[in-house]
């Protein structure tokens, strides 16, 4: 399916556009999916558009997420304080962000800008997954896991703790992560998986 500005949610907006000559909503997030290599200047005439569009929270996924972070950076002329998150891998870590922001700060504008199609609607439906419980994780669980979430299991203390990286294991034994898909299957908890174990910590 192809999205034209269509509204999914009460508070999410989803455009896809494979040359990214667009006109933006203004909003507080903006998610991007850059996966294709685009000419600089088409990267910096949207990253100026986007934050003149009120922006200031950016989480970006993609083979040219760097490239997109740099564009931001460097068209950011008002020098207001934007965040900008980044991950070349993992696509989940863009959903869960995207459905624990318009949860929890529902009266926040959220904007999907797209210019891969296959992305894009895989993003809709793993979104649906977590909005009907059909995912391992809640967004509640996520924001514990973001918060950084420390738990007991098997008498020994551990921890999952996702900032730049994702940091899973028993203390002392924890691993590092760029996918969460990764972390989340590893055995790492006596020859379990945290999706394993999930229910019996919860």
């Amino acid at each position: 399916m192809y999205y034209n500005n269509d509204w999914i949610w009460k508070n999410i907006c989803v455009l896809d556009s494979y040359d990214m000559n667009i006109d933006p909503i203004f909003g507080d997030h903006c998610f991007i999916i850059g996966h294709h290599r685009k000419p600089q200047h088409i990267l910096e005439d949207t990253a100026e558009k986007l934050l003149n569009s009120g922006f200031t929270y950016f989480n970006i996924f993609g083979q040219q997420a760097n490239l997109w972070a740099e564009a931001l950076i460097s068209k950011n002329n008002s020098h207001k304080k934007i965040h900008i998150e980044t991950t070349t891998i993992d696509n989940m870590r863009m959903v869960y962000d995207l459905a624990m922001l318009a949860i929890f700060k529902p009266d926040s504008v959220n904007y999907v800008v797209s210019d891969d199609e296959y992305f894009t609607e895989y993003l809709v439906e793993d979104l649906q997954d977590i909005y009907s419980a059909r995912s391992h994780f809640t967004v509640y669980d996520w924001k514990k896991f973001r918060d950084g979430f420390e738990f007991v299991y098997n008498d020994k203390d551990a921890i999952v703790s996702y900032s730049k990286q994702l940091i899973i294991g028993f203390l002392g034994q924890e691993k590092y992560f760029n996918s969460i898909d990764k972390a989340f299957r590893e055995k790492l908890f006596d020859g379990k998986s945290l999706i394993e174990i999930w229910g019996d910590i919860m």
